[in-house]
């Protein structure tokens, strides 16, 4: 296993600049101690079915009526703003695009407890709610939530925790079962999930959804189909804590996974043989949202107000992109998360910072 600490190397990396800020978005008070990955999921960027380009996020100067907010990226206007789409702060908002109704869909998730689904593509209408605490007391919080698809049906899972119990449990429930009044649907859980859940995803193999969770100590992988752990990934370091997870396919037909965490190292895992391959110590600060650009780079948030850019076929630091206003690097900033998006030919990044501001940048080469 390779193990790098290194300053920034050019191997043609992706160049970016920092155009404007967007708008604010809800603040988060960010301690050491209690930092979770669900700060990557405050806001999300997608094309919808309608060839929009639309940035989706709570808004910090609307704070008070708890606002969801659609951001057309290409038009540079809010596209639609739902007022008092929770009763408190949001920490969820997620894309999700449903083949049942061939429509754009965002979850969102608040301290309210209450999960929401909203119709992008039916006026942003609210077609979903449901209040977790399930058979759980009001002590009960969450961490996570998604969408996945899969035998014809949607499903929802989160991550739930109840004051006083040992950990988070993975629940998921059939949002399409109409058989059950009131949205009371029948509850299930992951098979061996329970653990310190910081990141919860899904992605695809063949149809097949996996689950993906992130905790202080090991990343699980699970087989929807079977409700069944498939896999463990680890680096021999209980406190290791896992805030984000990319799993990555090359031309080679080889797949890797690849976190970022609160040391500032970036791992990288075969993900077949389960073997750590690479360790990137990058920063001294937490690293914290991915963002997969193509096979070649990956870019990451990192607590030290840059995003930075790896090289995956050198298993390299290359770039670390800073905010520069009016010629002057902005300091202190914390970058929480970072997403992509093409569109007028050309890509774009936004990133989310602690301070609330949602920013713009503009690939140059």
């Amino acid at each position: 296993m390779n193990t790098y600490n290194i300053s920034v190397q050019e191997t043609n990396p992706e160049e970016y600049k920092f155009i404007k800020c967007i708008d604010n978005n809800s603040i988060i008070n960010f301690t050491y101690s209690n930092i979770r990955a669900l700060i990557d999921d405050t806001f999300d960027l997608f094309t919808s079915i309608r060839n929009e380009y639309l940035l989706v996020f709570s808004n910090l100067e609307d704070y008070n009526n708890f606002s969801l907010i659609f951001y057309d990226m290409k038009l540079q206007q809010i596209n639609t703003k739902i007022s008092k789409a929770h009763n408190d702060r949001i920490y969820t908002c997620r894309h999700f695009f449903d083949k049942i109704t061939c429509s754009d869909l965002i979850i969102t998730s608040s301290f309210d407890r209450w999960i929401k689904i909203w119709n992008v593509t039916n006026y942003y209408t609210l077609i979903y709610k449901k209040s977790p605490d399930y058979d759980y007391k009001h002590n009960t919080y969450l961490l996570s939530e998604n969408l996945l698809y899969y035998n014809q049906n949607n499903y929802l899972i989160t991550s739930a925790y109840e004051i006083g119990s040992q950990g988070y449990e993975i629940l998921f429930y059939n949002i399409e079962d109409k058989n059950n009044v009131n949205n009371n649907n029948k509850i299930f859980k992951i098979e061996n999930s329970k653990d310190n859940t910081n990141y919860l995803g899904v992605y695809y193999d063949k149809e097949i959804p996996y689950i993906t969770s992130g905790n202080l100590g090991n990343i699980k992988i699970f087989d929807f189909s079977k409700n069944k752990l498939i896999k463990t990934f680890h680096d021999n370091n209980k406190k290791v804590n896992y805030l984000s997870i990319v799993i990555k396919d090359d031309s080679n037909d080889k797949k890797f996974l690849i976190a970022s965490s609160g040391d500032g190292i970036l791992r990288i895992w075969n993900y077949n043989t389960i073997k750590l391959i690479s360790k990137i110590e990058s920063s001294e600060k937490w690293i914290i949202g991915l963002c997969l650009l193509n096979e070649k780079f990956i870019l990451a948030s990192s607590a030290d107000g840059t995003i930075k850019e790896y090289d995956l076929d050198s298993n390299k630091l290359v770039n670390s992109l800073k905010k520069d206003v009016d010629g002057e690097e902005e300091m202190n900033n914390i970058l929480l998360g970072v997403k992509s998006i093409n569109f007028n030919d050309k890509r774009y990044l936004v990133s989310h910072s602690n301070n609330g501001l949602i920013e713009l940048w503009e690939k140059t080469k």
